[in-house]
């Protein structure tokens, strides 16, 4: 009785441990960082596109076409690209620690005139918490390989957030893409969402709130030819409230004749030349408010 009395209070005192780790973590020691002033006029950014849609609409042909391209294939597929003509190049990322590899090398290779292409998205997602799932498994092989437990969940999430937010913080310019997801909102209205999944639509508006451009877009009438017209949707439309386009410079949508491969290349010019213009305005800006106090 005395050992088991012994035992019980050993459990106890690991329990109130752990809860108290739990409800009272140790203080956080912020690194001091050094900081800089830029001026305006030379100081620019990354442009992150997501281009979102029916499969076999043809995001992977249209991505393949911007300049200095190379995509980050975590699907197959990527050949469509090829076969309408891109030069763009290929990692091929079959894995999550592929994904992550390729994104350390693209940090280290590229720069302001390149574009990197994550296609696609939904089954990048995918490779991370089958990733998630496979380490547990080796730790406690008495867990699922395909189902994850509520904590999971949470690191699922936050850690693919801030895996995107490297893409997208990144020197070079970035273009991803996804197939689409239909929602019911608070109406019993659908609405359709890249394929993005996590706390309803956190997860998805999240990564949104972090692209430049957002283009819904997919073949939406035939020419008498028979010969497919796709649209490019870059603001919400009915429906579709997942469209953006942050330099209002794209218009509403844009029809894409079917075998044209300039289209991405002058969206990208002119959200570059919409950029450069809000830039300059505000350097103008900036400069009258100087003269006003002087």
């Amino acid at each position: 009785m005395a050992e088991k009395v012994v035992e019980l209070g050993r459990r106890k005192a690991r329990t109130l441990s752990a809860q108290k780790e739990k409800e009272d973590p140790q203080a956080l020691a912020m690194e001091e960082v050094t900081v800089e002033i830029a001026d305006l006029r030379t100081f620019s950014e990354s442009k992150n596109f997501w281009v979102y849609g029916p499969s076999g609409h043809g995001k992977t042909t249209l991505t393949g076409f911007a300049p200095n391209a190379c995509f980050v294939a975590a699907e197959k597929g990527v050949e469509a690209a090829r076969y309408a003509g891109s030069k763009a190049s290929v990692i091929r990322a079959p894995t999550w620690e592929h994904l992550c590899a390729a994104q350390k090398l693209c940090i280290e290779r590229f720069g302001p005139e390149d574009w990197v292409i994550l296609d696609s998205m939904p089954k990048a997602q995918t490779l991370n918490i089958r990733w998630i799932l496979q380490e547990i498994h080796k730790i406690r092989p008495t867990r699922d390989l395909d189902i994850p437990a509520i904590a999971d969940h949470q690191k699922w999430q936050n850690g693919f957030k801030r895996w995107i937010d490297k893409w997208v913080d990144a020197d070079f310019n970035c273009i991803f893409t996804a197939t689409e997801m239909f929602r019911d909102d608070e109406d019993s209205e659908v609405t359709v969402l890249p394929a993005i999944l996590g706390r309803g639509s956190e997860v998805c508006n999240y990564i949104r709130a972090q692209m430049d451009v957002v283009a819904y877009y997919g073949i939406t009438d035939k020419t008498k030819s028979g010969h497919p017209i796709r649209r490019a949707l870059f603001q919400p439309w009915d429906r579709y409230v997942a469209p953006k386009d942050r330099y209002r410079t794209l218009g509403q949508y844009r029809d894409v004749p079917d075998e044209d491969t300039s289209a991405i290349r002058e969206w990208i010019e002119e959200v570059f030349d919409a950029a450069e213009r809000a830039k300059k305005e505000k350097a103008r800006a900036a400069a009258t408010r100087r003269q006003r106090v002087a």
